[in-house]
């Protein structure tokens, strides 16, 4: 039998997933995402060299610039190349030309890839790339621009990182406590536990240090990863999958803010600053804010409404996450971190968000507001179009 050349085994294996990649079915999906991927589209990434020199410390910053490279992209790779890190850049769109330049003067590597897989997709480029070097580096930031990083005023993050001197450290986690239907929040326990089914150390950043590095197993995670596109699917293997791993392999972990005291810091709080707290959450549903605006129309310096206002904001923290939540209550306090979504979310949260921008130092934050405001844009526009109409 006539031996077949490698090369056309691998055209023809390159092949398959285009070619039955239509085939409806999660099953279908699950098995041919990642090799279509790998197979097919990797062949468009583009990968750049920038003018910054490698590093034993590598930090992936992952970004998807629907509206250009912006400020706040630059201020994140300027943080981490200060701090002696070795940025390399993976972005889910394709970047102009002349903002390339600004990024490249920034940056060690630059990888353009097809917007597949969402952040874990864009991580997993990164990291395959950095396959033969992983096992050396000293350590291995995992960022993406989900979040304003840093913020102006705000604690060094990496610093807190290295305070705790963890093999796996991230800046919050998510879903350690026990859920309750929002408006059953009277009935929530604050216990937490990393055991919990959904439990997860948030991938906004992550660090990780040599002893899971140089498990080839670590490896292993990012190459047999299921890629795909719906991002609950993304959230439960790559979030999810990656805190299980490296809980139930017994590695060191923990993150820079720890809320498992959230409920005891609530109780130190007066009333009045209660209230405050409670009329600065930000919500995904806007149906939400009844709630809320029904526990402080009701607000009294008694102990019982106190303790309804603690169960009410514990019961968000558990089910949304602190991250989103406390948003206000975290800046207020050093946390570096400032999710973007909710600026796109409805009126109520866009105008919490913008409100702690604007109780941030007022300094170095005029091009945080700005951003934030363009992101704002579009539901501020639909919300005065539906009340034009509603009046006419």
């Amino acid at each position: 039998m006539k031996n077949i050349p490698l090369w056309k085994i691998k055209r023809e294996l390159a092949r398959i997933p285009g070619q039955i990649w239509k085939i409806p079915g999660a099953t279908a999906r699950y098995w041919l995402s990642t090799p279509y991927y790998d197979n097919v589209l990797s062949a468009r990434e583009v990968i750049t060299s920038g003018q910054l020199d490698p590093s034993k410390r590598v930090v992936i910053v992952v970004i998807f610039p629907l509206n250009g490279i912006q400020l706040s992209h630059l201020k994140v790779l300027e943080y981490f190349s200060q701090r002696g890190f070795a940025p390399l850049l993976v972005s889910n769109l394709p970047i102009e030309r002349s903002s390339l330049q600004l990024v490249e003067a920034r940056c060690w590597k630059v990888i353009q890839r097809p917007n597949f897989g969402y952040d874990f997709g864009a991580y997993r480029s990164g990291v395959l790339y950095l396959e033969k070097i992983l096992a050396d580096l000293e350590q291995l930031v995992l960022i993406n621009d989900s979040t304003w990083f840093p913020l102006p005023g705000s604690e060094d993050w990496l610093n807190a990182v290295e305070s705790l001197d963890l093999d796996y450290t991230s800046a919050a986690t998510s879903y350690g406590y026990k859920h309750v239907r929002t408006e059953s929040y009277k009935d929530m326990e604050w216990e937490f536990d990393t055991f919990r089914k959904n439990f997860h150390y948030c991938s906004y950043a992550l660090s990780i240090r040599p002893n899971v590095l140089k498990d080839r197993k670590f490896l292993k995670f990012w190459k047999s990863f299921r890629l795909s596109n719906d991002k609950r699917i993304t959230v439960r293997r790559g979030e999810m999958g990656l805190s299980k791993w490296v809980i139930t392999s017994g590695y060191s972990h923990g993150s820079t803010w720890n809320e498992i005291h959230l409920q005891h810091e609530l109780h130190k709080k007066t009333p009045r600053e209660l209230k405050e707290i409670l009329k600065a959450l930000i919500l995904s549903e806007e149906h939400e804010y009844s709630l809320i605006d029904r526990i402080t129309g009701s607000y009294s310096p008694s102990y019982a409404w106190k303790k309804e206002a603690i169960s009410a904001v514990l019961a968000f923290v558990a089910f949304y996450g602190v991250s989103y939540v406390m948003a206000a209550d975290l800046a207020s306090r050093g946390f570096p971190f400032l999710k973007k979504s909710p600026a796109q979310w409805n009126v109520r949260s866009s105008i919490c968000l913008l409100n702690t921008i604007e109780n941030l130092d007022q300094g170095d934050s005029v091009w945080l507001h700005k951003e934030a405001v363009q992101l704002a844009s579009s539901i501020q526009h639909e919300a005065r179009t539906e009340s034009e109409e509603i009046s006419q």
